[in-house]
C-alpha cells in the first residue's frame, strides 16, 4: 500500500527531528566530557614515577665530562583537611658520572600543600633550591588546576607556566597507553652559583597533566648554563608516571597512535614529538559514554532512512504494477 502524502510529511519531519537530536545530543555529551571540575585531592590518591636526570654537551672544562641520574619515587595522599593536604613522598636514586663516581640512596618524609593555591605550606618533597638558588614560596610541581582554559597561567616551583592545550596527547611508555592531557610550558633563566660554578642558566619546561584530575602525567625540563670563560653544559630533567591509584584519562591503547602523541620514551633523554612544529599534538578527548550515545542515536536515524527508503521503492513497485495493468 502507497504512503500518502501526509505519511511521508511525518516520516521526513522524524527524521530531520533524529537528525537534529543527533546533533544536540553529540554537541552536549561533548561539551559535557571538556567540561572538567577542579583539582580535588582524596585520601590514598598516589602515584609512583620514574624520573632521569642528564648532564652533557659540554664546553671548555666541561668538554667530555657526563653524568647520569635515574630515580624512581612515589607521592601519597595522607589525608584532606579542608585545602590543606598532608603528603609523603619517598624516592630511590642512582647517580654516576664520567669520571666513575657512584652515589646513590632514599629520601623521604611527610610534607603538606593547599588544594586552593598549591603552595607548599609545612615542608617539601625535598624541593628547596636549585642550582644554588632557593625558592621562594614554591608550588607543587606534580598538580595543577585542571579547570583552567588555554592561555591561563600556573606555577611550578617558582616557574610561570602557560597552559598551551587543554587537549593535548601524551604517551606513556609503561603503560603503552595515550593520556588525555592538560599541556604547559614557561621558560625562564637564573644565576647558577653551586658545585658546578658559577653561569647564566636558561631552560624551558614542558609539562603534560592528566585532564580528569590534575595530577602530573609527566614533564621534560631542558637548560643550557654557559659563562664567559667559555665554559658550558645542558642539563636534563625528564620525568613519567609509571602508575597510579586513580585512572587517567586514557585515550587510545594502540601501539601505532604514538606517533601522534608526545612519547615520554625512556630511553631518550628528552621527550620525543612526532611533530616539528609543535610539543605535542592534538587529540580529541572524548569519553566512552560519549560515543556510546553517538552512535546509538545514529544507529535509530540509519534505520528510520532505511525504512523510508523500503516504503519509497515499494512504492514505485505499485506504482509500476498499476502502470502496467
Amino acid at each position: 500500500m502507497m504512503a500518502t502524502p501526509m505519511e511521508w510529511a511525518d516520516l521526513h519531519k522524524s527524521a530531520i527531528l533524529l537528525f537534529s537530536l543527533t546533533l544536540l545530543l553529540s554537541a552536549a555529551a561533548i561539551h559535557q566530557s571538556f567540561t572538567l571540575a577542579a583539582f580535588s585531592p582524596h585520601q590514598s590518591d598516589s602515584f609512583k614515577y620514574s624520573e632521569t636526570t642528564d648532564l652533557g654537551n659540554g664546553t671548555g672544562n666541561y668538554a667530555g665530562y657526563t653524568e647520569h641520574q635515574d630515580v624512581t619515587g612515589a607521592e601519597n595522599v595522607v589525608s584532606v583537611n579542608g585545602n590543606t593536604v598532608s603528603m609523603n613522598y619517598s624516592y630511590t636514586y642512582r647517580w654516576s658520572n664520567s669520571s666513575g663516581s657512584i652515589r646513590a640512596g632514599t629520601n623521604s618524609g611527610p610534607y603538606t600543600f593547599s588544594s586552593s593555591s598549591f603552595r607548599y605550606l609545612n615542608g617539601t618533597d625535598n624541593e628547596t633550591s636549585f642550582g644554588g638558588a632557593a625558592y621562594v614560596h614554591p608550588s607543587v610541581w606534580f598538580a595543577m588546576n585542571n579547570s583552567l582554559p588555554v592561555g591561563a597561567n600556573f606555577t611550578i616551583l617558582n616557574t610561570s607556566m602557560k597552559i598551551v592545550s587543554t587537549n593535548s596527547a601524551v604517551m606513556l611508555p609503561t603503560e603503552n597507553v595515550i593520556v588525555g592531557a592538560i599541556f604547559a610550558q614557561g621558560s625562564g633563566s637564573y644565576q647558577r652559583n653551586d658545585v658546578y660554578g658559577q653561569f647564566n642558566s636558561s631552560y624551558t619546561w614542558s609539562a603534560w597533566y592528566d585532564s580528569k584530575t590534575g595530577y602530573i602525567v609527566g614533564y621534560n625540563y631542558v637548560e643550557h648554563d654557559t659563562n664567559p670563560s667559555g665554559d658550558g653544559f645542558d642539563y636534563t630533567d625528564k620525568l613519567y608516571v609509571t602508575s597510579t591509584s586513580y585512572l587517567l584519562s586514557t585515550v587510545s591503547t594502540l601501539t601505532e597512535a604514538s606517533t601522534s602523541a608526545a612519547n615520554l620514551n625512556s630511553s631518550s633523554s628528552g621527550i620525543s614529538v612526532s611533530s616539528s612544529s609543535t610539543s605535542t599534538v592534538t587529540i580529541p578527548v572524548v569519553d566512552l559514554d560519549v560515543i556510546g550515545v553517538i552512535i546509538v542515536v545514529l544507529i535509530v536515524l540509519v534505520a528510520v532512512l532505511a525504512i523510508s527508503r523500503r516504503r519509497r521503492m515499494t512504492e514505485v513497485k505499485d506504482m509500476d504494477t498499476q502502470t502496467h495493468v
